[in-house]
């Protein structure tokens, strides 16, 4: 489905600019999802005295998505400092908010991408920011904190970001040009909505998620104190009988594994109803809660989506 029919993801690279480099690495992913994290958290816990920030009762831990990094590195090819319509960056799921940066650099040596002070450069916005803003969020257009804020919204739970180094000949003063472009979803500067529930830590995590020790309990991955972790929905139990199977493999009597199809977010997997021992055989293996399987009835696809 085409939301735009100037959308991001369906134009070329800019012909006017000559693109040296582009992408980011996956040791470049992890970190900027690690730095976004940090940040969250540090707000979360209501550790930011700047301006004396408040804690966050329902802030997102944050995930990388291919999908929002693909439109971001469509945007950042473009060679052009401006933000795309929001229309032109949409995905199926929801709408995106997007932050972006630049450096001009001259010389002869190609430029070393730095996303931690680039991500610490829209952060630091918080200095200009003010709790009044925060529920429902109003903050004026000057002076920017729009950055800080969106990176900060806390029910925007995904980020993909792009890069190119590249010149632009309307512009011979620089020998290289750095974009850097950051797509979130779902989007956050959303007037008059929460930018996050000002509250106990955790206090108010969304539905399907978890925090803290509850993470531990349920073995979901929790690296941030004070964020909500997203629950898979394949790892959810159907106290039915059904059960949605986690995505690697399922333990069954004679050892067979069962491969489900699944992008961890949007989720392709099968639900199969089985006949079941009796509750006392049920136990917890460390990643999912099963009962050994006496005869299997029957399997069908399901799709569910994250929003």
């Amino acid at each position: 489905m085409r939301y735009s029919y100037q959308h991001t993801a369906c134009r070329p690279p800019n012909p006017r600019c000559t693109i040296y480099s582009r992408g980011i690495s996956q040791g470049e992913k992890d970190y900027i999802v690690w730095k976004h994290n940090y940040l969250r958290s540090l707000v979360a816990q209501g550790y930011e005295r700047t301006n004396n920030q408040p804690p966050a009762a329902n802030m997102m831990q944050m995930v990388w998505d291919e999908e929002l990094a693909t439109v971001a590195q469509k945007h950042a090819d473009q060679c052009i400092f401006a933000h795309d319509c929001p229309e032109c960056r949409s995905v199926e799921a929801f709408s995106v908010g997007q932050n972006i940066a630049t450096r001009a650099k001259t010389g002869n040596t190609l430029p070393v991408p730095n996303w931690e002070s680039t991500i610490q450069s829209l952060y630091d916005e918080v200095k200009d920011f003010y709790p009044k803003w925060i529920s429902p969020f109003r903050a004026p257009k000057y002076p920017m904190t729009g950055h800080y804020t969106q990176a900060l919204w806390a029910t925007s739970w995904k980020v993909g970001c792009g890069y190119t180094i590249h010149s632009y000949s309307n512009d011979p003063r620089f020998q290289y040009v750095e974009l850097y472009t950051c797509n979130y979803g779902p989007t956050g500067n959303l007037y008059m909505q929460d930018m996050y529930k000002i509250g106990p830590t955790c206090s108010q995590c969304p539905e399907n998620t978890c925090c803290g020790r509850q993470c531990e309990m349920m073995g979901v991955r929790s690296d941030f104190d004070g964020l909500c972790s997203k629950v898979r929905a394949s790892e959810e139990f159907q106290r039915n009988s059904s059960w949605r199977l986690r995505h690697d493999t399922l333990e069954t009597m004679n050892s067979d594994s069962i491969k489900l199809n699944s992008d961890h977010w949007h989720h392709t997997y099968w639900i199969c109803r089985y006949d079941l021992e009796t509750p006392s055989s049920s136990h917890y293996n460390g990643s999912i809660l099963h009962r050994k399987v006496k005869k299997i009835q029957g399997c069908s696809v399901a799709i569910s989506k994250s929003y």
